[in-house]
C-alpha cells in the first residue's frame, strides 16, 4: 500500500519556503559553529598546559539528520580522545 502525504504534510513538502529555510539556518549555524571554531584556536594557542595533540588538531564541524527525529550540528574542538 503506497501512503500519499495529505493536509499539511503535503503542503510543507511541496513549499519551496520550507527549503530555502532550512538551507539559511544551516548556513547561518554552520558560521556560528565556524567563527566559534575559529576563536577557540586562537584561545587554545596561548594554553601551553593543553597536551601537544590538542593544540595540533583542527576543528570539525559534524552534522546529521536524525538526532531523536531532528536535525543537528557539532563543532569538535579540540579532537583528542585517549582510552
Amino acid at each position: 500500500m503506497l501512503l500519499k502525504p495529505e493536509g499539511l504534510a503535503l503542503q510543507l513538502l511541496t513549499d519551496p519556503a520550507i527549503y530555502e529555510a532550512r538551507a539559511g539556518i544551516r548556513k547561518a549555524v554552520l558560521e556560528l559553529l565556524g567563527n566559534c571554531a575559529e576563536k577557540l584556536q586562537k584561545m587554545t594557542q596561548s594554553m601551553n598546559w593543553l597536551p601537544a595533540e590538542a593544540l595540533a588538531s583542527y576543528p570539525k564541524i559534524t552534522r546529521g539528520d536524525n538526532y531523536l527525529g531532528k536535525p543537528w550540528m557539532v563543532l569538535d574542538y579540540p579532537r583528542v580522545f585517549e582510552k
